[in-house]
């Protein structure tokens, strides 16, 4: 019951990726960089917010 639930999935996500490329990285990309602010924001409260 699991396997075939993970290789759909799988599947699923590599067909979406192969659909349109740049779109999923630019959003995994702004997350990664919202993450990087928010620790970069708990060791220096001072920094400015990144520009939107």
């Amino acid at each position: 019951m699991v396997s075939p639930l993970c290789s759909s999935t799988t599947d699923t996500a590599r067909d979406s990726g192969h659909a349109s490329k740049s779109a999923p990285q630019r959003l995994d990309l702004q997350a990664v960089e919202a993450k990087a602010y928010d620790l970069r924001r708990e060791t220096k409260p001072s920094l400015p917010k990144p520009p939107l």
